[in-house]
């Protein structure tokens, strides 16, 4: 697993599901973006870049949309309008 502490109030875990892969498997990752502190937050946007040789299949991400460039290896979701304290948005990519 992956963390990453953003600012000391937003915290980005990216982790796959399952314990093992081989090359061409497709591989279905959970991330989550959670804010720790006490004030929400405001228009928070996460962008992901794909591996080279990595291709999209499917996006959930809650309620938010999301836009991929032309080449499918940068997946950009809308932002978070109002990110309250506590709260957690997941996202599931493959």
């Amino acid at each position: 697993s992956n963390n990453m502490d953003l600012n000391q109030r937003l915290a980005l875990t990216i982790q796959p599901v399952g314990d093992v892969f081989r090359r061409g498997d497709t591989v279905t990752y959970e991330i989550k973006l959670a804010n720790l502190g006490q004030e929400p937050d405001q228009k928070v946007a996460l962008q992901l870049n794909l591996p080279k040789g990595g291709e999209l299949v499917s996006v959930k991400a809650m309620s938010l949309n999301y836009r991929t460039s032309e080449d499918g290896r940068v997946v950009e979701f809308t932002p978070i309008q109002f990110f309250r304290p506590r709260d957690t948005f997941s996202y599931v990519i493959q």
